[in-house]
């Protein structure tokens, strides 16, 4: 399994699953640059966990980091 996956350019909306804990979001900039970070659990392995954070432009996501913990 891969530990860490980063995806850049992506420019798509996106809405936390419902399995989402420990979220955070933080503002950049008042009207352009965000910040989400969040926890999410393996469905079938719930010891497995993955922390999510993503940078926001304008509504949209424009980085992705998906790290194993």
């Amino acid at each position: 399994m891969v530990a860490f996956i980063g995806l850049s350019c992506v420019y798509m909306k996106i809405t936390l699953h419902e399995r989402a804990e420990n979220i955070e979001e933080h503002r950049l900039d008042e009207d352009y640059l965000s910040v989400t970070k969040y926890q999410i659990s393996n469905k079938y392995n719930p010891k497995i966990k993955f922390s999510i954070l993503y940078w926001k432009a304008q509504g949209k996501i424009i980085d992705i980091e998906i790290k194993q913990i």
